[in-house]
């Protein structure tokens, strides 16, 4: 299978969106959204295209609660991108 100029802005455009629609594709290159179907068809028929996916963001999903840690270890978990959602911090009075 040759793929032609249409194929590869499909292509292009599916990568950047996978969740873009035939119709919004077909009115970004003025071709029929039955058009894009079918050449989407295609292209995961002859294996061009292997699998629709996510991506995940890993560090929205990443929550940890520090109950009763030091500050100093709140500080190196912080250091190392990881993502506070709650923490209590034990108080301490000085004089």
């Amino acid at each position: 299978m040759k793929l032609d100029d249409t194929d590869r802005k499909i292509l292009e455009a599916l990568k950047a969106d996978g969740r873009i629609s035939y119709r919004e594709l077909g009115d970004r290159f003025n071709i029929p959204h039955t058009t894009i179907f079918t050449r989407v068809q295609r292209l995961v028929k002859f294996g061009a295209i292997k699998r629709f996916t996510i991506e995940i963001d890993d560090w929205k999903l990443r929550e940890i609660e520090l109950f009763g840690e030091s500050k100093n270890i709140l500080i190196e978990r912080v250091i190392n991108g990881e993502k506070i959602a709650r923490c209590n911090l034990p108080c301490s009075r000085g004089s």
